[in-house]
């Protein structure tokens, strides 16, 4: 068998498995297409609540404690000081949600500031965000947030979580904490 001729045959042989695997790729796609459908009960003509499978929960108002650190412990007498961002984010895209209360306690539980002297709506996907700087070390280790919030109807809940950081020269350190619903309407 002459060179060309070998040539022609290994490349008549790549093109024949190539396509095979094509041929078997496409039966296999047409099977799990099969699968999915038959796993999703719906049908085009009816509605589905995507909302069950995000475990979305839903309340007129809620008390929500945050745990925050304005600084965390060093070696001896150091400390690190952080910046807290606490944000505060409705999900509800129709409903505007009113928040009542942030007030920021220390390590000891002692109130340290109300940054609310009024209550505020948020619009619905709003954020309202609140800043404690890192030169304010009055909250300690063991800071915490407390937000109460209601809504005229029943509201998706919002999204509370603080931003702790501190960026200095080549060093940089950044990390959150999620809300805890603690009372719920």
């Amino acid at each position: 068998m002459s060179e060309s001729n070998k040539i022609i045959l290994v490349v008549t042989l790549s093109v024949l498995v190539f396509a095979v695997s094509l041929g078997l790729i496409g039966v296999l796609l047409e099977k799990l297409g099969r699968t999915i459908k038959s796993l999703n009960p719906a049908t085009t003509s009816e509605q589905v609540d995507h909302t069950a499978s995000l475990n979305i929960d839903y309340s007129k108002g809620q008390k929500i404690y945050v745990p925050a650190y304005s600084y965390l412990p060093g070696e001896g007498a150091k400390k690190f000081s952080l910046n807290i961002l606490l944000s505060v984010r409705n999900t509800d895209p129709l409903n505007s949600i009113s928040i009542n209360n942030v007030d920021y306690y220390n390590t000891e539980g002692r109130l340290e500031r109300q940054f609310l002297s009024d209550a505020i709506l948020l619009a619905p996907l709003e954020t309202k965000e609140f800043f404690v700087e890192q030169s304010d070390l009055t909250g300690g280790s063991g800071a915490n947030f407390f937000i109460t919030w209601d809504a005229d109807s029943v509201a998706y809940e919002p999204v509370v979580e603080a931003l702790m950081y501190n960026v200095s020269g080549d060093n940089s350190m950044e990390f959150k904490s999620q809300g805890l619903i603690i009372e719920q309407d």
